[in-house]
């Protein structure tokens, strides 16, 4: 038992360095180097490597749980005692509310502080006055999360109803303080819901298209080299006429002859047709997913569509559950599932802008960001992450509940006893004996909020509907345009030549 939480919890510890690794690399990567502040630094590596390390809790909760349950013979291990896995979800549970904690602490006090901190700078004011002002500034956003967590603390468990399992009285077993972290979690799924809908969706179509299409060559030879001289003059006109400036002028015509050379690459074709696979198969499981609660569901809409075993086929579905049998295999599997659609947020992110309705506020460029758009951005990106927690549980409903459990179904004198019928060796469902089948603490907490608040389960049900339709919306708006400028940077015209000069500066 203790071999198998020390392996669990080493692996997490490796994948929260990754997560930090990946933070440290894209806000080093967005952030203007010319603007660099530390406090922006710190907040934005720390809160996206908290984000991202919540997410990736989830396989090691499957993991713990299923470790609890000899498949062979369908019952629990001699050492996995009612004490003993309930030491376990504990430990899970603190770690989940922890690291949901932190979250709302980020994205609510700190980002929010830290960005007026910055929107208030100006060289007539002291540091304390800034610090004064940002901190007015965030005391509304921080009475919005004291309100949430009032209302959750006083909210009122959901009555048992027709529902009399056992499974489902478990989820009505709750004390104030958890009813109050249950529902700012619910809040903050909701939210990240409108990033997962508009920016994921739209992501998963942009990035493969764009790649297959490629970029689109200047339209002569001449346009070329007219831009290359222009750059040269610039140059020149800054005073770069030493054996540096000779050497940015070479590298720059050489990026220039390279650059057609680059269009149409093949590979970059493949890679292409790779991840506009890898969409289908993440939008169609969603589809199938929301079909199959339609047809399914237990309970409908009255208990947020829970969903008590999957009968459509679904393809993550089968690769989280094969992958689980072979653990860590479904913490890679989970990786590149959670950074490809962490990716696809960032690069409609990029492409979009950061908006309010029609209106843009900031840009997000590479070494070019100021730190408030960068707070902004990731404080999206957290928001988007948070959404894929009930993607996993929606999409795989059996992996993220019982993992790979087996029960004894089988009977004899009251007694469970399956070995004489290893066929009465069946994955656990719901309807399961709860002292064989220990869902998970995530199930856990996502079928508690759908079952207390329906409204929060049918706003998470419908959401995916239209993450599907906004997919395919934006596959046919990134397919009908033409292949992007090549000869065009990321940035707009005013900005590209004081860039230029920052480059050639630098």
């Amino acid at each position: 038992m203790s071999l198998t939480v020390v392996g669990g919890t080493a692996i997490f510890v490796a994948i929260f360095l990754l997560s930090a690794f990946f933070s440290s690399a894209f806000t080093r990567y967005y952030e203007d180097k010319y603007e660099r502040e530390k406090l922006v630094t710190v907040v934005t590596v720390l809160g996206l490597t908290v984000g991202l390390c919540t997410v990736f809790l989830v396989p090691l909760d499957v993991y713990l749980v299923s470790s609890t349950t000899d498949p062979t013979t369908g019952m629990k291990y001699d050492w996995a005692t009612p004490e003993r896995i309930e030491s376990i979800t504990h430990g899970l549970k603190a770690a989940y509310y922890v690291f949901y904690s932190m979250i709302a602490f980020f994205c609510f006090v700190a980002m929010p502080w830290t960005y007026f901190y910055f929107e208030e700078g100006g060289n007539e004011e002291t540091v304390k006055q800034r610090a004064i002002s940002a901190s007015k500034y965030t005391v509304a956003t921080i009475a919005i999360v004291f309100v949430l967590l009032s209302t959750g603390f006083f909210l009122k468990n959901r009555q048992p109803g027709e529902h009399d399992l056992d499974w489902f009285k478990r989820l009505l077993t709750q004390d104030g303080g958890e009813k109050a972290i249950t529902f700012l979690i619910a809040v903050m799924l909701m939210l990240g819901m409108l990033v997962y809908v508009t920016y994921t969706a739209f992501g998963l179509s942009a990035i493969p298209v764009g790649m297959i299409k490629g970029r689109k060559p200047p339209d002569s030879l001449v346009d070329l080299t007219c831009r290359l001289a222009g750059v040269q003059e610039r140059i020149h006109a800054i005073g770069m006429k030493t054996k540096n400036g000779a050497n940015a002028a070479d590298k720059v015509g050489s990026q220039t002859d390279l650059g057609h050379a680059n269009f149409n690459n093949s590979d970059q074709i493949a890679l292409g047709c790779l991840a506009l696979f890898f969409s289908a198969v993440i939008v169609v499981s969603v589809f199938l997913a929301s079909v199959d609660r339609i047809t399914n569901s237990i309970c409908g809409n009255g208990c947020g569509w829970i969903l008590h075993e999957p009968k459509e086929y679904n393809p993550l579905n089968i690769a989280f559950l094969f992958s689980a049998e072979h653990f860590p295999l479904d913490y890679v599997v989970l990786v590149i599932l959670i950074l490809y659609l962490l990716a696809a947020c960032l690069a409609a992110l990029v492409r979009v802008g950061i908006r309010f309705l029609w209106m843009p506020l900031y840009t997000i460029r590479r070494s070019a960001t100021p730190p408030q758009g960068l707070l902004l951005a990731t404080a999206m990106l957290i928001f988007g992450v948070l959404p894929l927690v009930y993607t996993v549980m929606f999409v795989a409903p059996t992996y993220a509940t019982f993992g790979t459990q087996k029960f004894c179904n089988a009977v004899f004198n009251g007694t469970r006893d399956c070995s004489g019928a290893p066929d009465s060796i069946v994955p656990c469902v719901i309807e399961a004996p709860t002292d064989i089948c220990t869902p998970t603490v995530l199930s856990t907490t996502i079928n508690r909020i759908s079952y207390n608040t329906p409204f929060f389960g049918s706003v998470y049900y419908y959401a995916q509907w239209v993450f599907v339709a906004m997919f395919l919306v934006g596959l046919v708006v990134v397919v009908s345009q033409g292949p992007r400028p090549g000869d065009e940077s990321d940035e707009s015209d005013e900005e590209t030549p004081e860039l230029e000069r920052r480059s050639l500066l630098s």
